[in-house]
């Protein structure tokens, strides 16, 4: 005997699945209609938290293997994992670090700096989703946090 939903109840269920992946309102159109890619390249924050980001250079230098950047004044990136493969893997959607993020831990001069770079690497930590669009990368959690990047580098066509 097979058992049916309703076609109410089904479509509840599909909602509450997108809704669970949605990217949080304050995001940029953009990083919204993003779908999961890879994250290599140049990236240069530019939105945290859907806030423009114009205090200080933030980077991300994203390889198959592992990432780096900088933040306010102090430098971040994966530490090698125990089994000395890759840093991060993409798993349905998401970040999932396969070691620690490292970072210098000089004193930014000011608290909200040093609550800035914990924030990001926090994000980090929380297996966020990834959503890629042209040349803008996004990381969000589902509790709404979110790092918003730009390619520096060129994007290169086929043509």
């Amino acid at each position: 005997m097979t058992s049916r939903i309703p076609g109410s109840l089904a479509l509840a269920f599909a909602l509450a699945a997108c809704a669970a992946t949605a990217a949080p309102d304050n995001v940029s159109a953009a990083c919204a209609r993003g779908r999961p890619g890879p994250i290599e390249g140049e990236w240069m924050l530019e939105r945290i938290d859907g806030v423009p980001w114009i205090v200080t250079p933030a980077s991300l230098l994203a390889a198959p293997t592992g990432f780096a950047g900088a933040l306010a004044c102090n430098g971040y990136g994966t530490a090698e994992p125990a089994d000395g493969g890759a840093h991060y893997a993409l798993a349905r959607g998401r970040l999932v670090l396969e070691g620690d993020v490292v970072t210098t831990s000089r004193f930014c001069g000011s608290r909200t700096l040093m609550a800035f770079e914990a924030a990001f690497v926090e994000v980090l930590y929380s297996k966020p989703h990834v959503a890629r669009r042209g040349e803008v990368l996004c990381f969000y959690t589902d509790d709404g946090r979110s790092l918003e990047f730009r390619s520096i580098e060129p994007i290169r066509s086929d043509g």
